[in-house]
């Protein structure tokens, strides 16, 4: 199939979406999370607005929001409400250091275990993990 005329692009028409070709076939995917696989001949109709929007993969680019003239809102929001929720939440795990000299070796805690100081360690500082 030849290249597709970049003026024949109807951009007013087509939601924001991003692709990429696995196998002579094209992944779209949207920002909701919406992906669909379609054959290079079926890309470029939808590129150009000739895909029959009752066609099966019309229906299924409607449905999941690749068209921005029949954008479900609504859809949009629940989905980014749903995919974001935990934005809204505190973190799940709180770590509390009380000491500079912690005998846990933890590599997910910031401390590290420290030396004592003493007369021969005075102005060396080690660390040890």
């Amino acid at each position: 199939m030849m290249p597709i005329d970049l003026k024949k692009i109807k951009y007013k028409e087509l939601g924001f979406f991003r692709f990429k070709k696995f196998a002579g076939r094209y992944l779209l995917t949207n920002e909701e999370g919406g992906h669909i696989f379609l054959t290079t001949a079926d890309f470029h109709r939808f590129l150009t607005g000739q895909l029959d929007k009752n066609s099966p993969v019309g229906l299924k680019l409607m449905e999941q929001n690749f068209f921005k003239k029949k954008l479900n809102l609504s859809h949009v929001a629940q989905t980014y409400r749903r995919k974001k929720s935990f934005l809204f939440s505190g973190p799940s795990l709180h770590i509390l250091v009380v000491t500079l000299r912690c005998n846990h070796r933890c590599i997910a805690l910031v401390s590290c275990r420290l030396p004592r100081r003493n007369s021969f360690t005075a102005g060396a500082t080690f660390i040890t993990l």
